[in-house]
């Protein structure tokens, strides 16, 4: 079945879907480079290795499917010092940073839904 004007439908929701899924994504890695910003800021110093470890690592571009993007640092005892162990007590720096900049992460992206 083929109901007319539906080749200029899919187009335009392609269309959308793209300016979104671009716009969406700018807006993810923007609120990536604040949360390592911030959680380097937040991290405890000893050498300095566990901040200067802290990155991010983005896959997809939003447009044509999914983004993703991973956020910690890639010294082995980041989770350790996030978290605590039975000996140590948590020093957060990560989870006070996502939770820092969550809030206009979202406002942005319902931004973005409510120009649709």
């Amino acid at each position: 079945m083929r109901i007319v004007g539906d080749v200029e439908l899919i187009d335009a929701l392609d269309n959308a879907q793209q300016r979104v899924g671009g716009r969406a994504a700018g807006v993810l890695r923007a609120t990536g480079a604040q949360i390592v910003r911030s959680a380097k800021i937040n991290a405890p110093v000893d050498t300095g290795n566990l901040r200067a470890t802290i990155g991010s690592t983005t896959t997809g571009d939003g447009r044509n499917g999914t983004m993703r993007i991973e956020i910690g640092p890639t010294a082995s005892y980041g989770v350790y010092v996030e978290t605590g162990t039975s000996r140590m007590a948590g020093k957060p720096y990560l989870y006070p940073a996502v939770d820092q900049h969550a809030p206009g992460y979202y406002a942005a992206l319902e931004r973005i839904a409510g120009d649709l």
